[in-house]
């Protein structure tokens, strides 16, 4: 089996990418990539926004409680953006946030 990184096409498509833009379907490794990159996305927003890039404790269980702290206002993030502004979008909660602190 040849794996898509493994393959050297330098631009040329090959009988087997044509065939499957004929049919209109997507490669199973294209569907896992992308469900593989949702994953990397929350894993970068539980370091970057909630905590998980410096941990300041030491030990197994105070670094998993401080890790499941972050996964649990990750988790509540949506509902509280929905119940401020009725949209799980972040920008416009802080469109809204702008506009009630400058008014």
């Amino acid at each position: 089996m040849i794996w898509r990184n493994q393959q050297q096409t330098h631009g040329c498509q090959t009988a087997e990418d044509k065939a499957w833009a004929t049919i209109h379907l997507q490669r199973a490794e294209d569907l896992r990539y992308n469900e593989r990159s949702a994953v990397e996305r929350v894993n970068a927003r539980l370091k970057d926004e909630f905590g998980g890039r410096f941990i300041r404790v030491r030990g197994h269980a105070k670094v998993m409680c401080h890790l499941m702290f972050g996964v649990l206002a990750l988790t509540a993030d949506p509902f509280i953006l929905y119940c401020l502004c009725g949209t799980i979008f972040p920008g416009v909660l802080q469109e809204a946030l702008m506009g009630q602190f400058f008014e």
